[in-house]
């Protein structure tokens, strides 16, 4: 089948006339830990419901009946669904079934897994209406809806919250992370400056100090009392982060938000930044340290060394923060040194004591063969152990992975049990 012409017209129909109907998916996706909201999908909406209706479902906390009557009630001209690699092909088969029984509906694709294998999409599933390859997809996302050019900054967007029960637990993290307090997730830059391999996110863009003082306070008013930064990389950049932190402080915004975040240890973060951090109401940061091997760690371009990562956990630690890491195996071709690696990684880890840990098997989604649309990758239980659902794992096994879930376990029956997987 020939792949759908990039350039095709914008379908549309009767009803797009300023009376278009969006609905967006949160495709079901498994994972191990709370507190994932379908951010991507409430700033998409708060891009769009200016000039359409719009109502976003999440399959991971609704009843399963709740998309055929939503298609009842709420009769949507167009639904959108977000993919990521692991659940691509549930995602195609719920696109499928619209595409089926609801022929008039204009059925539109996006998510990280159309960023990097849109074409594929295209080619395997022409009859998708729309599959949205870019990054930042508001802009493409309400051109199909009006049909036209519609001018639109994403940087000044709020993320679309009414939409979402946000009283649900999963999308709270941990009760003690925050103590229990109403939470959300946002972001204050979008993208990462870190440029590892393994990661398709790059051009960290990060938003103007006073648009999110601004919004930190509408999220104040809303009646939450704490917060994750969602960004990749949120001292990416320590003057504009330190200039952050200044302004929370000023707005004495600090005395009604408790807040977290994850950022990158390495030798450009100030030991006086993480101190100033809790004075402007953090009481969490994660930091990852992936692999204490230096090879592994260069050949996925990940400019940290385990060195540093342990001295700014300490630091952390001493300015009053919990902790959270992020460790990845799989990273040797050899799986016997990957396995003495992974020993000498979790005995790092037992080193700084971290309140959290997190653990993932090096996948590489971009380089899955061609005919994966066919099969199923890694969808054996010890993959949800690790990174809370399916890919293809280059250097790692599924014995292999059995394996390092075995020593993991053990070693939080040992010198790692006061540690919380996360």
């Amino acid at each position: 089948m020939k792949p759908v012409n990039l350039k095709a017209p914008v379908r549309s129909s009767a009803k797009n006339n300023g009376s278009a109907r969006l609905l967006l998916i949160n495709p079901f996706f498994e994972r191990l830990n709370a507190g994932q909201l379908p951010l991507n999908l409430a700033y998409l909406a708060a891009a769009v419901e200016k000039h359409a209706e719009v109502q976003l479902i999440d399959l991971n906390v609704s009843p399963n009946n709740v998309l055929e009557k939503k298609l009842i009630d709420f009769k949507p001209t167009h639904v959108g669904i977000t993919s990521y690699t692991p659940n691509n092909i549930e995602t195609k088969e719920i696109l499928f079934k619209l595409h089926e029984q609801h022929p008039d509906i204009i059925t539109i694709s996006g998510g990280p897994q159309e960023v990097y294998r849109g074409e594929l999409t295209k080619l395997h599933h022409p009859w998708i209406d729309h599959v949205v390859t870019q990054r930042n997809a508001e802009q493409e996302l309400l051109r199909i809806i009006c049909g036209q050019e519609i001018e639109m900054d994403w940087k000044m967007l709020f993320p679309a919250y009414h939409l979402l029960n946000m009283d649900d637990k999963s999308y709270r993290f941990d009760d003690a992370l925050f103590k229990g307090k109403r939470m959300l997730t946002y972001m204050s830059g979008r993208g990462c400056n870190m440029s590892c391999n393994f990661c398709p996110s790059d051009n960290y863009v990060p938003l103007a100090t006073g648009t999110v003082v601004e919004h930190l306070k509408r999220i104040i008013d809303m009646g939450y009392n704490a917060l994750f930064f969602n960004d990749l990389n949120f001292a990416g950049n320590p003057g504009r982060t330190l200039e952050l932190m200044n302004a929370i402080t000023r707005e004495q915004i600090e005395k009604s938000l408790e807040w977290g975040c994850q950022t990158t240890a390495t030798s450009n973060l100030p030991d006086n930044l993480i101190w100033r951090m809790p004075e402007a109401g953090c009481t969490y940061t994660s930091f990852s340290i992936e692999n204490v091997s230096l090879d592994a760690l260069k050949r996925l371009h990940k400019r940290i060394s385990p060195e540093v990562v342990a001295q700014k956990c300490k630091v952390a630690k001493d300015a009053g923060m919990k902790i959270g890491l992020y460790a990845m195996f799989g990273v040797h071709p050899d799986e016997k040194i990957d396995f003495e690696w992974a020993k000498k990684t979790l005995d790092q880890i037992a080193k700084i004591m971290p309140d959290y840990i997190s653990y993932s098997i090096l996948a590489d989604y971009r380089g899955m063969t061609l005919n994966y649309e066919t099969g199923r990758y890694g969808v054996e239980d010890v993959w949800k152990f690790f990174d809370e659902g399916s890919a293809f794992h280059p250097f790692c096994s599924v014995e292999h992975a059995q394996c390092l879930q075995g020593e993991i376990l053990k070693r939080h029956n040992e010198d790692l049990k006061t540690i919380k997987r996360f």
